[in-house]
């Protein structure tokens, strides 16, 4: 648990230096099987008032420390885990921890990828930092010996199951490519009601929205009832993004903002993307 402790110093590292290497020609899996773990972490202006609001949608805490110099807290979802960190940094971010670290380092290269590389110093990992066009930072771990928490698989959240990020876009072609060369292959596709692309690493699901509807990057989850977990928010004093009404958000959907302005889409779980 050392390596975590050392990595929410790390979270708001902006790219600096450009690496590149002869392109060569190499497929989506072979990324994919080098990846080991997955965290969404969160940026959080105040912890506690975080903490409470994502326990009041369900999540569970794994860990917290509330006594540190940036308090963070660890928390799940029954799906993932979600680092929430009092510290100001693009938020939600992706870091992934490997143990074929420097192997995946490679491939991203190959693939003309821009990459922040930080050395290993006293206390910390070796870590390598990259951006997507939509600004969604992307952490690479060595994982090394270290053990991190699991998740119990579970459907309790009153919103459901999680089931994307979801990215607005401005070009859903180059953020297509960008992604392909990290290592996603796509899932899904539709142009109703906009332009959407559902991408996926074996490890989490992202959607591309070419769209004006959202300007920030959700997280969305799949209800079975979609009005009764509007009536079940309302009644704990949830913050909608517009006042909820029989006339959605979003078609097939309606959104709820956290204290620190995350955006959190919850859609009916037969619609599809």
């Amino acid at each position: 648990m050392r390596l975590i402790v050392s990595l929410v110093m790390l979270l708001p590292i902006l790219l600096l230096n450009t690496c590149s290497r002869e392109e060569k020609d190499m497929s989506a899996e072979q990324v994919i099987k080098t990846r080991d773990f997955v965290q969404i972490s969160l940026s959080s202006s105040n912890l506690y008032n975080s903490l409470n609001f994502y326990k009041t949608l369900g999540f569970k805490e794994v860990e917290v420390h509330s006594g540190t110099a940036v308090p963070w807290a660890m928390i799940s979802d029954g799906f993932h885990i979600f680092m929430v960190s009092q510290n100001n940094f693009p938020s939600p971010a992706l870091t992934y921890y490997e143990k074929k670290f420097k192997d995946h380092l490679e491939i991203l290269q190959s693939n003309g990828l821009t990459i922040q590389y930080i050395p290993s110093e006293a206390g910390r990992p070796w870590t390598a930092v990259l951006s997507a066009p939509s600004g969604i930072g992307i952490t690479l771990i060595d994982l090394g010996g270290e053990k991190l928490p699991g998740t119990d698989i579970r459907d309790s959240l009153i919103i459901g199951k999680f089931t994307e990020l979801s990215i607005p876009v401005p070009d859903i072609t180059t953020s297509l490519s960008f992604w392909r060369k990290v290592g996603f292959e796509v899932t899904g596709q539709t142009d109703v009601p906009t332009n959407i692309i559902g991408i996926s690493d074996g490890k989490i699901n992202l959607g591309l929205y070419q769209t004006d509807s959202f300007k920030t990057i959700a997280l969305t989850y799949a209800a079975e009832n979609l009005h009764v977990v509007k009536d079940k928010l309302k009644s704990l004093g949830v913050k909608f993004r517009t006042a909820p009404s029989k006339k959605m958000d979003y078609p097939g959907s309606i959104a709820v903002i956290s204290p620190d302005n995350q955006l959190i889409f919850i859609r009916e779980k037969t619609q599809p993307l």
